[in-house]
């Protein structure tokens, strides 16, 4: 008996939400959607559930294709931010004796400004007077932790 209590409970929840949480315009616009049907083929007495298969199968090749399960978004997405982060690094950092990708010096900016080609880096950074912050070098660490 509590189980099919709790049965009740937990289907009924999304409808206490959306009875209790959403406006009525969205209440309004959700009353008018309508049902959407799916297209069963008839079974005549005819055809043979083989015969049903292979016509759904000819019917439907072009949705399961190639191009439906490679997820391009995805592969533009994933493109854009390794771009994004060798031009990163390709402007900022610099490579170490070892091979290891540090930080590039930091210098005080000229001006409070930020205009629109300096943001698409249309326009090069300024690198005057002395550098405000330097990655330390190893040996300098190792020498501060002795």
């Amino acid at each position: 008996m509590a189980n099919s209590v709790t049965l009740g409970f937990m289907l009924s929840v999304d409808e206490l939400v959306f009875e209790n949480l959403t406006s009525e315009d969205t209440k309004h616009i959700m009353g008018m959607v309508q049902g959407f049907n799916v297209h069963r083929p008839v079974e005549t007495d005819d055809q043979s559930e083989e015969h049903l298969l292979d016509n759904y199968f000819r019917e439907n090749v072009n949705r399961y294709t190639i191009e439906s399960v490679i997820p391009y978004k995805l592969l533009l997405v994933l493109v854009l931010t390794g771009g994004f982060m060798a031009e990163y690094y390709y402007k900022h950092c610099k490579v170490d004796g070892d091979g290891v990708f540090v930080p590039g010096d930091l210098y005080e900016p000229s001006s409070v400004s930020y205009s629109i080609w300096r943001f698409f880096s249309l326009v090069p950074k300024e690198e005057k007077g002395t550098p405000v912050w330097r990655m330390p070098s190893l040996s300098a660490v190792n020498r501060t932790e002795s």
